[in-house]
């Protein structure tokens, strides 16, 4: 049973006789090049074997690289294709015919189009977004055919999508920086064609979720041991939507702190009594739909102490009121916990405001009339009673500088400004506008500390003037620093090979010209051959020419690369050439071997 069971499946399996045999398929090009926008014709014909009692029907499939291009049915033996070109038909073509049991392929034949790809176009769909959403980008080239790779751009790269069957793509992208607000699209085939010009670029308007946290510190960041220290640490939330789980918390360095919930989820605070061990840098936290914000403040807590023994004011200009200064200096100086700079003084019972001294100048006190005003050099502060004084230094002007003290930054990083007054008592406050817009506030507790702070470069409009403020509340009025201005260096981008021609004959010139799209100059072009560099050029513009000379048969595949302060390298697309035998050439070898083959019949006679 098993041998008939196998004889049975063969002879359904077999062909059947159907009367026709393909015998050879072929394809046809009317041109192997041509130009962008013309016709172009393939046409898939077939060689069959039939007898006279059978009527044919073919199905012609034509391909390109493998991916089905057109198909027909038709009885004709014949099928023609004619083709507005575009630059994304640059391929190899190959059909292929079917009739019943029956099918043949043909060869493949090549076909360049000579232009440049059509611009894409890119759409999205909302234009109004908050940041932590996520948007539909969709890129079209409908006069280009697939299979098609689409790549979004916003700062740099965002997504690489490939099509296979339809001339566009869509990217679903989460927003999840105020500086992705703008995105351009572009469209390639294989890398022999190259790539397409960068689409328009669409702009959108990113709002935040809730406001960066306010942290308050009341009664203020520096306050006595004993008192009650309250933190509060709130956000305001967008108008255009609800922010659901939103999370507060408030953190003493790496450690929470417990906090009490407020009627408002906006809202959250801490309060104790104030302790020494509660001076440190406390930051407030807020995340919600993955995006987080913060803000931090610096609070110190004085110590109790016992006020220090009293000197007498004494006539400035006797030995006995610098012996008396001397000795505040030496002795007082260190116990102070507010100051290493301050110095307590006592006055005399009988003191007058006609006895006060040109180097001193005091603040109004009970039962105590001045008119004058301080000077810029000392000014004096109430204590404990109206007798008892703290003589501390005038602020300085504060001294912005960079660190590193480089002037020139690359756009996408940070820059670091550090200020300090090198006179003044802590604590002071600086605070770091831009353009007078402000920025941040960093509380300096000690006198050796330095303000600094971080900035991130993301627009071209960030390069300055970036100025800094310091006060402390000894100081007669605010002062203000030097202001610096940064230079901005774009990184190039999108760096792109265009040759005079993709087919020359050997010995022939090329030109290449190799540009970027966007990036600061002076910009260093760098043009490879066969992976070898072969030309380097410093220049003060985006684009850059050069001249290959004369061509041989091996040179055949050209590149570029571009680069400038930024230290970024950004490399083209691979462009192949094909050089071809010139015509006096090709001639010239006929000859010769119709004279040898002429020679050789000559001797076989002979």
């Amino acid at each position: 049973f098993s041998i008939m069971f196998i004889h049975l499946k063969r002879k359904l399996l077999r062909p059947k006789d159907t009367g026709l045999k393909i015998m050879s398929a072929d394809l046809k090009i009317n041109a192997k090049t041509v130009q962008k926008g013309e016709n172009f014709v393939l046409t898939c014909s077939v060689k069959i074997s039939i007898d006279d009692h059978t009527q044919p029907s073919f199905q012609f499939k034509i391909y390109k690289e493998d991916d089905l291009f057109k198909s027909l049915t038709s009885q004709k033996k014949e099928y023609t294709l004619s083709i507005r070109a575009q630059k994304s038909h640059t391929g190899n073509y190959y059909c292929a015919v079917n009739s019943s049991y029956e099918q043949q392929r043909s060869k493949p034949v090549t076909l360049t189009v000579e232009g440049s790809w059509s611009k894409p176009v890119l759409t999205v769909n909302q234009t109004t977004v908050i940041l932590g959403d996520t948007i539909d980008l969709l890129c079209e080239a409908p006069e280009e055919i697939p299979p098609l790779k689409f790549s979004f751009y916003s700062e740099s790269l965002i997504s690489r999508l490939t099509s296979h069957d339809g001339t566009s793509q869509t990217l679903k992208h989460t927003i999840d920086s105020q500086s992705e607000n703008s995105f351009y699209c572009k469209v390639s085939g294989s890398e022999e064609i190259g790539l397409s010009p960068l689409s328009d670029s669409i702009t959108i308007s990113i709002q935040d979720l809730f406001s960066n946290p306010r942290l308050v510190v009341s009664p203020s960041n520096s306050l006595a041991e004993g008192n009650i220290l309250n933190i509060t640490c709130s956000v305001t939330p967008s108008l255009q939507r609800s922010v659901d789980q939103l999370e507060i918390t408030i953190q003493k360095g790496d450690v929470r702190v417990p906090v009490n919930h407020s009627h408002s989820k906006y809202m959250k605070f801490y309060t104790k009594q104030a302790h020494v061990s509660d001076t440190g840098e406390y930051q407030c936290f807020a995340e919600a739909n993955n995006v987080r914000k913060s803000s931090k403040q610096n609070i110190s807590v004085i110590g109790k102490h016992i006020f220090l023994p009293p000197i007498l004011v004494v006539p400035h200009k006797s030995a006995l009121a610098k012996k008396q200064q001397q000795k505040c200096r030496k002795s007082f100086v260190e116990q102070l916990p507010t100051s290493d700079s301050a110095c307590v003084l006592q006055l005399k019972s009988n003191f007058k405001a006609s006895e006060k001294k040109k180097n001193l100048s005091l603040l109004p006190f009970p039962k105590l009339s001045l008119s004058s005003q301080p000077n810029d050099k000392k000014i004096i502060y109430k204590m404990a009673s109206h007798n008892l004084l703290v003589v501390y230094p005038n602020l300085s002007n504060p001294e912005l500088k960079s660190i590193p003290n480089n002037l020139e930054v690359v756009l996408g990083q940070s820059v670091e400004l550090s200020c300090r007054s090198s006179v003044g008592s802590t604590p002071i406050r600086y605070t770091f506008f831009r353009e007078d817009q402000f920025l941040s506030v960093v509380n300096i507790t000690e006198p050796k500390d330095i303000a600094v702070l971080k900035v991130p470069i993301n627009l071209a409009s960030h390069s300055g003037k970036y100025k800094c403020k310091a006060e402390n509340k000894w100081s007669i009025k605010e002062k203000y620093s030097n202001s610096l201005t940064f230079s901005i260096i774009v990184p190039v981008q999108w760096v792109s090979l265009n040759v005079s021609s993709r087919q020359v004959q050997e010995g022939e010139n090329l030109s290449l010209t190799c540009s970027v799209q966007s990036g600061s100059v002076p910009i260093t072009f760098y043009f490879y051959k066969q992976n070898e560099r072969i030309k380097e050029i410093l220049v003060n513009s985006t684009t850059v020419d050069l001249t290959v000379y004369p061509l041989s048969k091996n040179e055949n595949t050209y590149f570029c690369e571009a680069s400038n302060k930024a230290s970024k390298i950004a490399k083209s697309e691979v462009v192949m050439v094909t050089v071809n035998l010139p015509y006096w050439k090709i001639i010239f070898i006929g000859v010769i071997l119709l004279l040898t083959l002429i020679l050789l019949v000559v001797l076989c006679k002979y």
